[in-house]
């Protein structure tokens, strides 16, 4: 019995919660700064790519991002991301016959499902 390892994100689930939260993010940093969404997103890409060129794990920690570009533009206000995703995670669509594949595997296979996103309680 093999065991198949399947990452979540836009392969089983279309991720939502994600995108939409860092679009709030960027809009209430934007609006405390007073610098467009799109300077905000720009320097929290660049950060990211910058963390994932160093194999630094921080590049997939929304808070840390957002919060260091929040502390650049002294930002006082604290923007949760996880708060924001929890907001939208329930919008998240099971894709094609994902279902119908994970139950196929799951009677030869064992299954482990990842991701690196929030763990919602």
């Amino acid at each position: 019995m093999a065991i198949i390892f399947i990452d979540l994100d836009n392969t089983i689930v279309k991720d939502v919660a994600i995108p939409n939260a860092l679009s709030q993010a960027y809009k209430q940093l934007s609006k405390i700064t007073k610098t467009s969404p799109q300077t905000i997103k720009q320097e929290v890409i660049n950060l990211h790519t910058s963390l994932i060129k160093k194999h630094d794990i921080r590049a997939f920690d929304w808070d840390y991002l957002i919060g260091t570009i929040s502390r650049k533009y002294k930002c006082e206000h604290s923007i949760r991301i996880e708060s924001l995703i929890k907001k939208h995670i329930n919008n998240a669509e099971i894709l094609d016959n994902a279902l119908d594949v994970l139950t196929t595997l799951k009677t030869k296979h064992t299954l482990i499902l990842a991701t690196n996103g929030v763990r919602v309680s």
